[in-house]
């Protein structure tokens, strides 16, 4: 089964990871000082993170652009098996109508049969009824090979019509799949780039520390 994920989750979830993302930049910026800032190595680090920062940010846009997608084509595919619903529905109902109508002719050609046997014996008296009856069933016969046109018509116009659909709902799944592929690969991406972002802070923290303890340590030996 598809899981589709709505526009507000994918915002929701867009938002917690820029969120975090601006969290890690402030916390980066609170660590590092002025001094350290002016070292050409913590400049380009620090320009490669905002890059990779960006590159996440870019890669979240094009998730939430993807999920719009999917459930947009999901509601295509849902709308199609509507379609098809409805055309087997129509197709019902002729078949029934159809159905009543072979009844009818059925009961009139047995009625034609009787009046032939009575018209031997009573041709004379019983044959205006006999002509009127036969132009009846004659009319009836007419709307039957109507109907049964129409039918075999609207049949092979619904086959058509169902073939259509059909085709459409495998492209739709196929395309639905295409979309999740690309969205799982995006989140992989998100994922790695996160990872990266996390240890760099973690190393630049523990690289400040290590600096603010020799520092310190300095001091204290000239002031000795």
């Amino acid at each position: 089964m598809i899981k589709v994920f709505s526009q507000k989750q994918a915002e929701d979830e867009a938002g917690r990871k820029e969120e975090n993302s601006v969290s890690g930049d402030r916390a980066m910026n609170t660590t590092i000082s002025e001094e350290t800032k002016n070292d050409q190595t913590v400049k380009n680090l620090y320009a490669a993170v905002e890059q990779i920062v960006l590159a996440k940010q870019a890669l979240d846009h094009n998730q939430r652009d993807l999920l719009s997608r999917i459930n947009y084509l999901n509601g295509q595919l849902e709308a199609a098996q509507a379609d098809i619903a409805r055309l087997n529905t129509t197709l019902a109902e002729r078949e029934s109508q159809i159905k009543n109508l072979t009844a009818i002719v059925s009961d009139k050609d047995m009625i034609i049969d009787q009046k032939s046997e009575d018209y031997q014996q009573l041709q004379i008296k019983m044959g205006d009824q006999i002509r009127d009856l036969q132009k009846e069933v004659a009319v009836y016969q007419e709307k039957y090979q109507k109907l049964q046109q129409r039918l075999e018509k609207e049949s092979a116009q619904r086959l058509a019509a169902q073939n259509e659909y059909e085709e459409r709902v495998i492209e739709l799944e196929t395309e639905i799949k295409q979309t999740q592929a690309v969205y799982e690969k995006i989140r992989q991406e998100n994922t790695y780039l996160l990872g990266l972002v996390k240890d760099f802070a973690n190393q630049m923290s523990s690289s400040f520390n290590d600096y603010l303890t020799a520092d310190k340590a300095e001091d204290e030996e000239n002031g000795g």
